[in-house]
This record gives C-alpha cells, sequence and structure tokens, in this order.
C-alpha cells in the first residue's frame, strides 16, 4: 500500500514539472500589422507603409524580412521608433529581383504599438500591373508575422511632356496705340505676343520685356518685346511714331489757321469766317459811287451850259 501511494505522489510531482516546465517555455504571443497608406499608385507617385506589433506578455519581438520588387520600388526613407530597440539592414539575395530587408524590432508588452514606417516610391519606369510587398518571418516559425503581403496596383502614369525649345516670338496682334506724343509711355493694351517653339507649337506670353519702358522721346521709332524660356532669349520690334510737342505744350499738328467745319445743317462753324458777300460790302459801295459819278456827270453839265 505504501508503495502505491509513493508511486502516486511521484506521478503527481512529474505532471507538475512537466506543466510548470510548459508555461515557462511558452512565448509571449506576438501581433503584427502591416498596411499600406494606398493600394492604388502610378509612375512617381509616393506612399507609406506601416509596420505595428503588439505582445500579450513580457519583453517580445520578432525577425523578419521585408521583401519588394525593386524594378518597380523604391525604398526611399525607414523611420524607425527611437524607442523600440532593434535594426534594418539589407542583404543580398538571388530571389529573382526582389529586394530584401531584415527587419528586426524588440518592445516590451503593452497596446499595439508601431515599430516602423516605410515609405516606397514608384519607379518612374514601373510597368502597369501588380506587385507586393511582404513581411515573412526569417524562421518561417508559427510567428504571426509569417506570411504578412501587400498588394499594389501600378497604373498608368501621366505622361511627361516633351521638351521644346523657343525659337522665335512674334506678335500676332499689334497694340491698339501705336501713335504718341512727346512724353507717353509705350501702351500694350490689345498687342497678343505668341512664342514659337522647335516642334512647331505656340502659346501666348505675357511674362515679356519692353524697352523702352520709359518716356518716349520723338527720336523712338519703335519698342522692342523681349521673352526668356530656360536659357533663350528672343526678340520682336513694333512700330510705333512719337511726335513732337508745340511749344506751348500742345502737339505740333502742322495744320492752317483757317479750318471751316460744315455740320450736319450745312452751317459754317469757324472761328475764322469767309469773306462776307452781302448788301453791307456789294450794295452799299455801289450805290455811293453810283452816286459820285452822277453828281460829276452834272457838274460837267453845268460848266458847259
Amino acid at each position: 500500500m505504501k508503495k502505491l501511494v509513493g508511486k502516486i505522489v511521484l506521478l503527481t510531482i512529474a505532471v507538475l514539472l512537466v506543466a510548470t516546465m510548459t508555461t515557462t517555455v511558452k512565448a509571449a504571443e506576438v501581433s503584427v500589422g502591416f498596411a499600406a497608406s494606398k493600394t492604388e499608385v502610378k509612375a512617381g507617385d509616393t506612399f507609406t507603409v506601416e509596420v505595428t506589433a503588439k505582445c500579450e506578455d513580457g519583453l517580445e519581438g520578432f525577425d523578419s524580412v521585408l521583401k519588394y520588387d525593386g524594378s518597380k520600388l523604391e525604398l526611399t526613407n525607414a523611420e524607425e521608433i527611437t524607442e523600440i530597440t532593434g535594426g534594418m539592414s539589407e542583404f543580398i539575395n538571388d530571389q529573382g529581383g526582389l529586394k530584401c530587408f531584415q527587419l528586426t524590432r524588440f518592445f516590451t508588452s503593452g497596446t499595439e504599438k508601431s515599430v516602423a514606417t516605410l515609405q516606397f516610391k514608384v519607379l518612374e519606369s514601373a510597368a502597369e500591373g501588380n506587385t507586393s510587398i511582404q513581411l515573412t518571418d526569417i524562421n518561417v516559425s508559427d510567428n504571426p508575422v509569417a506570411n504578412k503581403s501587400i498588394s499594389i496596383k501600378i497604373g498608368e502614369g501621366e505622361t511627361p511632356e516633351p521638351s521644346k525649345t523657343l525659337t522665335s516670338i512674334q506678335i500676332a496682334t499689334p497694340p491698339t496705340k501705336i501713335d504718341y506724343t512727346e512724353g507717353d509711355k509705350f501702351d500694350k493694351s490689345g498687342m497678343k505676343v505668341l512664342a514659337v517653339y522647335d516642334d512647331g507649337t505656340t502659346k501666348e506670353i505675357t511674362s515679356y520685356t519692353i524697352s523702352p519702358d520709359g518716356k518716349l522721346t520723338k527720336a523712338d521709332t519703335k519698342v522692342t518685346i523681349s521673352y526668356t524660356e530656360g536659357e533663350v532669349t528672343k526678340t520682336v520690334e513694333q512700330t510705333i511714331t512719337v511726335k513732337a510737342k508745340s511749344s506751348d505744350g500742345n502737339t505740333n499738328t502742322d495744320k492752317p489757321k483757317n479750318n471751316v467745319n460744315v455740320t450736319g445743317d450745312n452751317t459754317i462753324s469757324s472761328k475764322d469766317q469767309l469773306p462776307k458777300t452781302g448788301a453791307a460790302v456789294v450794295v452799299v459801295p455801289m450805290v455811293i459811287i453810283s452816286m459820285v459819278a452822277v453828281g460829276a456827270f452834272f457838274k460837267y453839265k453845268n460848266m458847259e451850259i
């Protein structure tokens, strides 16, 4: 009987020891999140991938591998959280052009934490289609890190505008005003200027300069329009006329003093009227001349008598 009791006690102790050892070696469970800021992109776009983690108990971590297609994506920045220990390093691989980084992170238990922020850029040469970013456990164990994957769809990017060179500029529409008086400034109102390129295209421009840009003189017969694009400068000229001012400050028009303006009612309006032709000018002098002639005739007759 004593032997049976002893065996039972030893069996119980053995069971307790096994249970204790199992509890002791059980690792804390790690939950890892892996998400992108956007999954539909085009050439030249940038996006971020956030890695988060949470463990239920104790100090925990994971040792993983980040993989992506280096012919389509570029890892431009990897921001590691300062209070999280561990590191990230690239290593050479032969996995069909995939870029691989070893990402190791250790952290304490608690709420879910961001452990790394990865910034990617879609290469300009990236072809349309699908690609993926993967995060896998380096030991391929039962760790939840294993087989995390994000699918990225690369759409059609914007076609870059072909480069072209400025060859000339032209005045498509002349300015409204081309006649000036000394002291006036050139008025570009109504003027339309076009830039002409080596591919045959044109566009209207307004960011040109004008010379002279100050007061005009009688010697000015043209203005020069200049436009610069890139390292190329082109010019075009616009003909103008500038008249001198008279000594009294008015424009010297060299018009005759006696101007006659005929209004709509056929009346004559002028400061210097044409000579009058009524009785006051013709009839009265003729009467006087006639009276003098008659008087002279009778005086002559009396002298004969």
